[in-house]
């Protein structure tokens, strides 16, 4: 497969494009500045910024190419019409991790056990987005549960992780 690859120098995209190309996949490397040409290319995979995925998106998709994007902290619901209006798939993931996704699952069914949930988030100084994709798609995922909610955000950049307490209230503190 040819793949277009936005950010394939960065930590993400260096350490993915090396897979694609052990597996025998085709990888054109895209950077900041490129021009976003990803002309006869099977797809494109975007692990930039959240200021340069939109753009970057916007070029793929004009040009009649599917896109994966595992860059957070923008808005691809414009984007997203665009692709289903030319027939093209656009996946934006907030993790690829599996503990990540599982995390979120567990969230979302344990949610309708408890009235109200908090979401710590723990990261290093230089993350991009925040609060992380992560913790609003595990955001999304819990909040539906619950008809009425007293959910806090809470948000410290110290390590990499993410935690999701859930708390049974205080008799005559329900809501």
């Amino acid at each position: 497969m040819r793949i277009a690859f936005f950010g394939a120098e960065g930590k993400a995209g260096s350490a993915i494009v090396t897979r694609l190309e052990a597996t025998g996949h085709e990888v054109r490397g895209i950077e900041l500045g490129d021009e976003p040409d990803v002309g006869g290319c099977d797809a494109a995979v975007d692990f930039t910024t959240p200021d340069a995925a939109p753009a970057n998106v916007r070029a793929t998709l004009e040009q009649g190419v599917s896109c994966v994007v595992g860059t957070t902290g923008w808005d691809p619901a414009e984007l997203g019409a665009i692709a289903a209006e030319k027939g093209l798939r656009l996946f934006v993931a907030p993790n690829f991790s599996i503990g990540a996704v599982l995390m979120m699952r567990f969230a979302g069914e344990a949610a309708v056990h408890f009235p109200r949930a908090e979401i710590v988030e723990l990261h290093n100084e230089a993350k991009k987005d925040s609060p992380s994709g992560t913790a609003k798609a595990t955001a999304d995922l819990t909040f539906p549960a619950y008809h009425s909610l007293a959910m806090w955000l809470s948000f410290v950049v110290l390590v990499l992780g993410l935690v999701v307490i859930f708390r049974r209230p205080a008799p005559g503190h329900i809501r």
